[in-house]
């Protein structure tokens, strides 16, 4: 690539909805944020980003979830279910 085209590529932002070298430097960072790569374009400057999803925080918010919907579900089994049937005996 030309020196004048890297120039392009270099000072473009990312931006998703700009142009289509906008888009594509967006993209890129994207993918190297997502699956922590190492940059091979040397004039992009990545930052990290301040807020990024955490895959371990949302197993472990889904796991508590879990376990609290299902200590509930069970707490109405035995109020609906058992309870009543152990009263007529």
């Amino acid at each position: 690539m030309g020196d004048a085209a890297k120039m392009v590529v270099y000072t473009a932002d990312p931006n998703a909805a700009g142009s289509d070298i906008e888009n594509a430097v967006a993209r890129y960072i994207d993918i190297v944020q997502k699956y922590e790569l190492e940059a091979f374009i040397g004039g992009i400057v990545i930052n990290s980003p301040t807020i990024a999803p955490n895959a371990q925080v949302d197993v472990a918010n889904a796991a508590i979830a879990f376990a609290i919907l299902s200590l509930g579900a069970s707490a109405l089994v035995i109020i609906f279910i058992v309870a009543p049937k152990s009263k007529k005996r």
